[in-house]
């Protein structure tokens, strides 16, 4: 994959939800990127040492 490819992922709150959710987490959107993350590295994902200026990729996973 190009290292230009970036993906997005939309999820549908309602206001009540988006409200509720700031008061826990004031930046969803971090806290959530970071969840991911965690949950690759977890799964034996790692970042790719040619990627390690980019904040996301991650490599094939660990054999």
């Amino acid at each position: 994959m190009d290292k230009g490819t970036s993906r997005f992922i939309a999820i549908t709150l309602t206001e009540s939800e988006w409200q509720a959710l700031r008061a826990i987490k004031p930046n969803p959107s971090a806290w959530l990127k970071q969840e991911i993350n965690r949950t690759l590295e977890e799964a034996g994902y790692s970042r790719s040492e040619a990627d390690e200026d980019d904040d996301s990729p991650f490599a094939e996973a660990r054999a």
